[in-house]
């Protein structure tokens, strides 16, 4: 069984936070443990940040992963990419 992702379904927020972390070279946690923020300075992103949420909801879908043991960094996946790139992917559902 298939699985997939469109781009134009995931609600705003998620939308935004997956182009962040995409442009930024992933996200961090910030001290208070309750938002990230861009790991690397980049001109559209610098007011952004990102509820712990919407990180958690990307990583469900498998669109960005931890840097290391922990969520205290994140990176965007192979997936997130081709999602931002070509709008949609496919893939073999997990049982």
């Amino acid at each position: 069984m298939l699985r997939s992702i469109e781009l134009a379904a995931l609600p705003s927020t998620l939308q935004l936070c997956l182009q962040s972390a995409d442009r930024c070279a992933g996200l961090v946690l910030t001290n208070s443990g309750e938002a990230y923020v861009p790991r690397q300075l980049h001109v559209r992103e610098l007011d952004a940040i990102h509820a712990a949420a919407d990180v958690g909801a990307l990583a469900k879908l498998g669109l960005v992963a931890p840097v290391g043991a922990s969520y205290s960094a994140v990176r965007v996946t192979d997936d997130g990419i081709e999602l931002l790139n070509t709008g949609r992917i496919e893939r073999e559902a997990a049982r």
